[in-house]
């Protein structure tokens, strides 16, 4: 099974962890951190990072696709447009 985390700077770095600690526990499950860019995402709190191995064009498909919260920054990604169609 593939999981798709979708990660964005301000990204409230517990909403993310959170999720991967407790699927990466199962069976036969890839887990990938996904955004825009590949690169480093800082968190709400401005000095958790996580790394983004992969963009939008390295994982087209995912059986499961999270996405984490965030104190504002979640606005600017929903009107993201090219992060909308990978959504979809």
């Amino acid at each position: 099974m593939k999981i798709a985390i979708l990660i964005y700077n301000g990204i409230t770095m517990l909403d993310a962890i959170g999720p991967y600690e407790v699927l990466s526990n199962l069976p036969d499950v890839e887990i990938f951190f996904v955004a825009k860019k590949r690169g480093l995402i800082k968190a709400d709190t401005g000095f958790a990072t996580l790394k983004a191995k992969y963009n939008f064009k390295d994982i087209s498909n995912a059986d499961i696709l999270i996405i984490p919260g965030s104190t504002i920054s979640f606005i600017d990604v929903i009107k993201d447009e090219k992060t909308l169609e990978w959504i979809k």
